[in-house]
């Protein structure tokens, strides 16, 4: 019975956590947006490289900004193409925004950098 219980909670909270994302270069861009649409500060700045981690370290207000213009819009990415060697890569993306200011933009360009953490998304 116990056991029973244990696994069922286990399955639970799994479950509740939601899909992880796995470490790709494309998917920094994509854990980026999601973090973005979910208002998540923390996660946006864990998905992102060092140097441009540090650029909203030093200016806090920079991302609540950023984040407060987002609000109530939605963003869908779909990943076209990845290079890359073994440090760095060049991501295309489409990007469509959905909600107060749609917007749909072709063939974006993202940089990405492989650090001790997973690919994390830079300039």
């Amino acid at each position: 019975m116990w056991k029973s219980l244990v696994i069922l909670c286990a399955v639970a909270l799994t479950s509740c956590a939601g899909p992880e994302i796995p470490d790709t270069p494309g998917n920094s861009v994509v854990r980026a947006y999601s973090a973005i649409n979910e208002q998540d500060s923390l996660a946006y700045m864990s998905s992102l490289s060092r140097e441009k981690r540090e650029v909203y370290e030093a200016i806090p207000a920079a991302l609540q900004s950023m984040l407060n213009e987002w609000k109530g819009q939605r963003a869908d990415v779909k990943v076209l193409s990845v290079h890359h060697n073994d440090t760095m890569a060049t991501i295309v993306y489409n990007l469509k925004v959905e909600g107060g200011h749609p917007a749909e933009q072709d063939s974006l360009l993202a940089h990405a950098y492989l650090e001790e953490d997973g690919w994390k998304l830079g300039y």
